[in-house]
């Protein structure tokens, strides 16, 4: 009983320390992820085999620094193909413009051609109408001098007879200053050069048929244009691309 009381009755320890001045801490264990307050991802605006890349995990870089490299060689082989259709369209431009031009001149040309043609076909035919008409008159002068001819002979009256061949005489003065045989012959010739001023005119005429189809549109000139400019533009796109890809991916920031 005496044990009993005893060891009901021990005191309670405390555990103190001495009071003094120091700094309060305070530990906190957490689990979390550290992110960089600048983040980017980088992807290529192209597409190209990897040929390096030179990041890993941990590593620093400084602003600039190339972070992977790119194999070329088919935007290479793009970029000389694409050169390759910029020429070719500018050519099939330049080539369409110039026939084009000659085609115009071609019709312009045979335009004139065939004005002046309308205008020597136009004297021609007025020449031969008028050889035509002079021998018009010839052949009536010669019936004339045939039916003349004709009383001639058989009157009987001798001042009769004499006044009518005086009347003969004049008449045949006047045929011969016709000069049918010189007219006849001239009338061939016109012709002649009628009929090679209007084959002239027809040749002509074609020409200038076939030069007017042959003149390009509006809208095929200026599709030919544009083909020439996209190529172009498609030339600068890919210039564009294949320096980036030689520059490769660089560090924007630190």
């Amino acid at each position: 009983g005496a044990a009993f009381l005893y060891s009901t009755r021990k005191p309670r320890e405390y555990r103190v320390v001495a009071a003094s001045r120091g700094e309060i801490e305070e530990t906190v264990e957490a689990s979390g992820e550290i992110i960089s307050k600048k983040w980017k991802t980088y992807y290529a605006e192209f597409t190209a085999p990897v040929v390096e890349l030179n990041v890993e995990t941990g590593k620093a870089f400084e602003q600039g620094d190339l972070l992977a490299e790119f194999d070329t060689s088919d935007l290479e082989v793009s970029a000389s193909q694409s050169e390759l259709a910029r020429i070719a369209a500018q050519g099939r431009a330049s080539a369409l413009s110039e026939q084009n031009s000659k085609n115009a001149q071609i019709y312009a040309g045979a335009g004139t051609s065939i004005t002046i043609l309308d205008q020597q076909i136009a004297d021609q035919i007025e020449n031969i109408r008028s050889i035509q008409e002079k021998l018009g008159e010839a052949e009536q002068k010669a019936s004339d001098i045939a039916t003349l001819t004709n009383r001639v002979n058989m009157e009987v009256d001798t001042d009769k007879k004499e006044d009518l061949q005086k009347t003969l005489d004049r008449w045949k003065a006047d045929y011969n200053s016709y000069d049918v045989p010189f007219l006849s012959g001239e009338l061939v010739s016109q012709q002649t050069v009628l009929s090679d001023l209007m084959g002239s005119r027809s040749e002509y005429e074609a020409w200038q048929k076939s030069a007017d189809a042959s003149l390009v549109t509006s809208g095929n000139k200026q599709a030919a244009v544009a083909d020439s400019n996209a190529a172009a533009l498609t030339k600068e796109e890919l210039d564009e691309t294949l320096q980036k890809a030689a520059a490769g991916l660089l560090a924007d920031f630190n």
